[in-house]
């Protein structure tokens, strides 16, 4: 066996540990020699990720002012169904134009009971010789074949009622 000798400087215990240090230097050098590869992998998906996150964000923003012009696209169809079916009801029952605003209901069967009743006002109005709006009375001759309404046979009427107004 061989003989111990003490290390008595430092040199000496710098000498002796020297090949121990160089192999555990080399060890982890090895163990860690893609570390920079590796951080720029990780700050290069960093970046992406932010990129992905404001993007992700952006996308949001675009998908709610989207949604909220869906909302309002879809409150202003529901308000122009609801006036075409009221202006639809009133020329069938025979209203006039200004009095479609005043129709109340939730569904067709409500604003047709609702026009049937401002109709029947209408009607009571007029038996009293009050100056008004006339009904329409379903007569053929209102109407041209085509459906429209016939004009001179409604200048006739209007100016009818002006005469009557006038000579109250």
């Amino acid at each position: 066996m061989a003989e111990f000798t003490p290390i008595n400087t430092q040199e000496e215990f710098d000498a002796a540990i020297k090949p121990r240090l160089e192999r555990e230097r080399a060890t982890i050098s090895k163990k860690y020699e893609d570390y920079d590869q590796i951080k720029s992998e990780r700050d290069s998906f960093a970046s992406q990720i932010a990129d992905f996150e404001k993007s992700a964000k952006e996308n949001t923003d675009k998908i709610t002012d989207l949604q909220n012009q869906l909302d309002v696209a879809t409150k202003k169809a529901s308000s122009l169904e609801v006036e075409n079916l009221k202006t639809q009801i009133a020329i069938d029952k025979g209203l006039p134009m200004e009095l479609r605003g005043r129709l109340n209901g939730a569904t067709k069967e409500e604003l047709e009971k609702d026009a049937e009743s401002l109709k029947e006002i209408f009607k009571k109005e007029n038996q009293k010789n009050l100056p008004g709006f006339q009904p329409f009375s379903g007569d053929s001759d209102d109407y041209e074949s085509t459906g429209k309404v016939n004009k001179d046979r409604a200048m006739q009427k209007f100016e009818k009622s002006l005469k009557i107004i006038n000579e109250q």
